[in-house]
């Protein structure tokens, strides 16, 4: 008679099986360590196991937690001790002369930037328009132009080399010069001024930015700010030292609406900002006007910048240039 014998299964795995659970315990793994550090938990001193075998047992126990107690203690007076401390020097730096003079001279720059920009202060206006849309926009320009003023450490202020008095930002001036920023006076267009060329000069700017970024003969990099009017080429200052178009330009003021950021090397980091309109004093829709710092559609009065003009340059000048007949008056 014959013996038959059973075979038994083989214990062995297909590889594409053992690969595939290898990959989901791996992927359980995963998925756990990304949970516990989501939430982690806090470790907590396991406590001291003492054998009951142990004659002392009582003794020790008490001498722990006396331990622990002290250092409770401890840790309850140095706090006590360091909020004394802050209050302390807090008391002592209201009292200090010197502290309350920087705070004092700290606040008056940010408010001389804030009342000159926002229209704090009877005598020192922003034009902001009747319409809400040219209220909001000269707001986030506002807004821009606080963030160069501190993100930056050198501070380029251009100016339009026709009327260089005449398109300074006094208030800015004054605000940067009390925030401890190095203050830089660039005169742009002169190619407009008669014997002016297309860009001079460029190369001794970056070579004076290059001199800021030495720091104690170590270079730095350092962060420059470009503000000014509208329309004086603030823009245009930074495609002439980046040597390509880096910036949009125009015509017309305000074709930046925002903060643009352009490296200019490895070391050197210029900020663009949006030109702001505001007057002093006695400043009206005409001297405005004669800086190009606004948009020729949105003057009240045109004759009066008109007339202004006409007191500036010569009838026959202007008869030529233009091709139009003799006048005395706009109107006229």
């Amino acid at each position: 008679m014959a013996k038959f014998k059973l075979k038994k299964p083989s214990k062995r795995q297909p590889a594409r099986l053992r690969y595939k659970i290898e990959k989901k315990v791996r992927e359980h793994n995963r998925k756990l360590k990304k949970e516990a550090k989501k939430n982690p938990k806090s470790k907590k001193n396991k406590p001291i196991q003492i054998p009951n075998e142990c004659p002392f047992k009582e003794d020790i126990l008490k001498e722990v937690e006396a331990v622990k107690k002290h250092k409770e203690e401890e840790r309850q007076k140095r706090k006590e001790l360091a909020k004394l401390e802050k209050q302390k020097k807090t008391e002592e730096k209201k009292n200090n002369p010197i502290v309350m003079d920087s705070l004092v001279a700290n606040a008056e720059a940010r408010g001389k930037v804030h009342d000159a920009f926002k229209g704090g202060d009877a005598n020192n206006d922003i034009e902001f328009g009747k319409d809400r849309q040219q209220e909001n926009s000269l707001k986030t320009y506002y807004r821009e132009f606080k963030k160069v003023i501190s993100e930056a450490e050198v501070i380029l202020e251009v100016v339009d080399a026709r009327d260089p008095l005449g398109t300074r930002c006094v208030q800015v001036e004054e605000a940067v010069r009390e925030s401890g920023k190095r203050l830089v006076l660039v005169l742009n267009k002169a190619d407009l001024v008669p014997r002016g060329s297309a860009c001079v000069g460029a190369e001794l700017l970056t070579s004076l930015l290059g001199n800021y970024c030495r720091n104690k003969g170590i270079k730095t990099s350092i962060t420059v700010g470009v503000v000014g009017l509208p329309n004086v080429g603030k823009s245009s200052i930074i495609n002439s030292l980046n040597r390509s178009k880096a910036c949009n330009v125009g015509s017309t003021p305000g074709v930046t609406k925002q903060m643009q950021t352009v490296q200019l090397d490895s070391k050197i980091k210029i900020l663009d900002s949006p030109g702001i309109v505001f007057h002093t004093g006695s400043d009206n829709d005409a001297s405005v006007a004669l800086k190009n710092a606004i948009r020729v559609g949105s003057l009240k009065d045109p004759v009066t910048p008109a007339t202004a003009i006409l007191q500036r340059a010569h009838k026959q000048t202007l008869v030529d240039l233009y091709c139009v007949p003799p006048f005395n008056t706009p109107q006229v």
